[in-house]
């Protein structure tokens, strides 16, 4: 099974700036910038690159078909973001708090996600490559129709998992915590644990049609 390969954000000599100075309708770029609250913002088709957004607060904010290039996020707070038909590459979600983050449509690699809450994070219809998940809290991870190659969850729980249609080629779920999955057959392409597989086996006999008495 081959491991994610990922590009850390190439983050050097950032300009420290004042949230109250940056336009992000002209996008971000080579910034550090605290304390940014984007809520209810609507942006569409900007590039936010090489930069870090720390204890940035995103509510009702939609970023539809944007690019996040080299882009750490620290401690962001989302209850709800739309980052919609975007590209999010080589970047990093680190010790936040996220409620409603939806990216369905879009295109991600070489991202890292730790140390944070999710409560729905919808992928649905999304090219996800290179994917690393760790030390996070997952409410609902949607992954129908999605394409998900060579990701890990590492000391993960993710209370239910959504897989229908989704193709899946060397993902490593033997780290995460698995409440419900829909529909088993759908983690075709993904590697599970010995006590994982028991777990999920009267989901899998049911969709099966298999009586166990």
């Amino acid at each position: 099974m081959k491991r994610p390969r990922r590009t850390p954000p190439g983050l050097v000599d950032l300009a420290e700036t004042d949230s109250a100075d940056v336009d992000l309708d002209d996008g971000l770029d080579g910034l550090r910038v605290s304390g940014l609250d984007l809520s209810g913002r609507t942006l569409h088709g900007v590039t936010l690159q090489e930069s870090e957004l720390l204890g940035a607060r995103a509510d009702g904010t939609r970023l539809e078909r944007c690019r996040l290039l080299d882009l750490r996020l620290d401690t962001l707070d989302a209850p709800e973001l739309v980052l919609a038909e975007g590209v999010w590459r080589d970047s990093e979600v680190l010790g936040s708090r996220l409620g409603a983050l939806s990216a369905h449509g879009s295109t991600l690699s070489s991202v890292r996600v730790a140390h944070t809450k999710v409560d729905y994070l919808n992928l649905r219809g999304s090219t996800v490559s290179d994917l690393v998940v760790e030390d996070c809290t997952v409410g609902e991870l949607d992954l129908a129709d999605a394409v998900l190659e060579r990701a890990t969850f590492e000391r993960c729980t993710v209370e239910t998992l959504t897989v229908r249609g989704a193709r899946l080629k060397d993902v490593d779920l033997r780290g995460a915590r698995l409440g419900e999955v829909s529909p088993p057959s759908g983690l075709r392409g993904a590697t599970l644990g010995t006590a994982q597989l028991l777990d999920l086996a009267p989901a899998m006999a049911a969709e099966a049609g298999i009586l166990v008495d």
